[in-house]
């Protein structure tokens, strides 16, 4: 992966058919934006195509983003939300099960998250709880 400023990433994903090297790219950045809670690199990248849902097997931007969430809610929650919405938009997937066999959804609802509960509820997530393991 490139490593490109804030500033150079927005200019180019702006103009990505100019930038055919960068395709390959998009999902490392997505990852990094995610996690750096930016929802306007977040939109642009998942605009250029990135995909809403990580590579990795044991990942999820969700699951992720539910800690994230419950962490910072005071200083960044508006922002996370607005992440996941966009990555939900984008085709990310509600269900997707972690390592312990939950989703986000089975801990928003286990801890009474209810604005991420409600959310995931908003994008289809089964609402069939699921077995912790």
């Amino acid at each position: 992966m490139s490593n490109l400023s804030r500033e150079e990433l927005i200019d180019r994903v702006a103009e990505i058919e100019l930038w055919p090297e960068l395709k390959p790219d998009l999902n490392g950045y997505l990852s990094h934006y995610v996690q750096s809670k930016d929802p306007k690199l977040v939109e642009l990248l998942l605009n250029a195509g990135a995909d809403p849902d990580s590579k990795e097997e044991l990942d999820c931007y969700l699951h992720h983003l539910f800690h994230e969430y419950k962490a910072t809610k005071s200083t960044s929650g508006d922002a996370v939300l607005q992440i996941m919405e966009m990555l939900l938009k984008a085709g990310a997937n509600p269900n997707r099960v972690w390592c312990n066999n939950w989703r986000a959804y089975d801990y928003a609802v286990e801890e009474n998250i209810i604005p991420i509960a409600s959310l995931l509820e908003k994008y289809n997530v089964d609402k069939k709880p699921r077995e912790y393991i």
